[in-house]
């Protein structure tokens, strides 16, 4: 619970609304919950979709990362 403490102080939370469950319902995603992931993460504009399961997203519309992609990424921005 802590961590999760701290990573809401660094993240916000996109919310679920109906137009997201909506697209997610048609989406043609395997996994409903990938689904939901992604398009609440496109209706607040992120820069990037963090998971552990890069296949299973569409990666036209928004970048993909892994855990570990994300980190080094997340390290260089801050050495510049």
């Amino acid at each position: 619970m802590q961590i999760l403490e701290k990573l809401r102080i660094v993240f916000d939370v996109a919310a679920v609304d109906e137009k997201v469950i909506d697209l997610s319902l048609v989406s043609g995603f395997k996994d409903f919950e990938d689904a939901v992931q992604y398009y609440s993460a496109l209706h607040v504009r992120v820069d990037c979709v963090i998971t552990r399961n890069k296949t299973d997203f569409h990666a036209d519309t928004v970048a993909i990362l892994s855990p570990e992609e994300f980190l080094a990424s997340y390290e260089l921005r801050g050495k510049s």
